[in-house]
């Protein structure tokens, strides 16, 4: 992923680069153009005026030669000095551009060891939060076996209770189907003594 962050950067900067180069060689060229169109100008005008003054042509053409060979050399000399200035500035600009690349790449290893130091933060921070849930399910689910065990035990208690309740209604309804029983035999003994009694 950082690699590619620093490609893409690389990859943007250096089409900065191309622009700015162009730009710079565009205006050299333009201005390049504008001398070579002053020279053509200056011809034409030295041209311009032999085609005029014919009369006095042949008396002034050395000087004229003289004088366009001065311009010449005057203009080829301003021409290499502006060649020389134009090639000072673009090596200028491309040592700007080299010291810029060098400082924008120290900020993006810089920024790329802060990251790596950031993510080394966060998964030490996420090994604790695993550990400190671990530790809370551990507990948790401690707590639950001795719900569990409270449970069982409470239960266990209730079912002893409920048995126990149960003898004891056992007991009771015995002792009432004997009492039933009884009462019922006394009831028989009474009908028999009234029959007895009848019949006498």
């Amino acid at each position: 992923m950082f690699e590619r962050a620093r490609g893409l950067v690389k990859e943007v900067t250096l089409e900065v680069i191309y622009e700015v180069v162009d730009e710079r060689s565009k205006k050299i060229l333009e201005r390049i153009e504008h001398i070579e169109r002053r020279q053509e100008e200056d011809f034409r005008y030295l041209v311009q005026r032999i085609d005029s003054s014919n009369e006095t042509l042949n008396q002034r053409i050395d000087l004229l030669r003289q004088e366009t060979k001065e311009e010449i050399n005057k203009l080829n000399q301003k021409s290499e000095n502006i060649k020389v200035e134009l090639k000072e500035e673009i090596n200028s600009v491309k040592s700007e551009l080299r010291q810029d690349i060098d400082r924008l790449d120290n900020k993006i290893d810089k920024t790329k060891l802060e990251l790596k130091e950031d993510v080394s933060k966060l998964d030490q921070k996420i090994e604790n939060t695993k550990l400190e849930l671990k530790e809370d399910i551990n507990k948790l689910n401690q707590k639950i076996e001795n719900t569990r065990s409270e449970l069982k035990e409470d239960i266990n208690k209730l079912d002893i209770k409920i048995e126990n309740v149960k003898s004891e209604l056992k007991e009771e309804i015995n002792q009432l189907k004997q009492e039933m029983s009884n009462i019922n035999r006394r009831i028989d003994t009474v009908i028999q003594m009234l029959s007895d009694i009848l019949r006498k």
